[in-house]
């Protein structure tokens, strides 16, 4: 599944990331970012919008303006034995993480 995300500065980094000088997300949730204190601002007071998909589900990337949420058949597994709930949470959480990004919009 995939959302489109308005005017993103960022992507999931592989290795390591732009320090946002945010402990947690600096740790868990290692970003590329060409506007860190805007991308600080933004997810300051919602961590666990983030790390509910890009750690959570470690698949799952930001790229060239899309969320993509991927997960293998064993990590949906893993989260519970209701697996339409975990689908349906894990929907409910791309639209929060896309919402939120809303804030990266243009203005103008």
């Amino acid at each position: 599944m995939s959302l489109p995300l308005p005017s993103t500065p960022f992507e999931r980094a592989r290795g390591g990331g732009t320090p946002l000088g945010n402990p947690v997300l600096d740790e868990l949730l290692p970003l590329q970012t060409l506007d860190p204190q805007g991308l600080a601002e933004t997810l300051a007071g919602h961590e666990a919008t983030g790390l509910a998909i890009l750690h959570a589900w470690p698949l799952s990337e930001v790229e060239d303006g899309q969320l993509i949420w991927q997960a293998t058949a064993a990590q949906v597994q893993a989260k519970g034995s209701n697996t339409e709930a975990t689908l349906k949470q894990a929907k409910a959480d791309l639209h929060s993480f896309q919402e939120l990004f809303q804030a990266f919009q243009p203005q103008g």
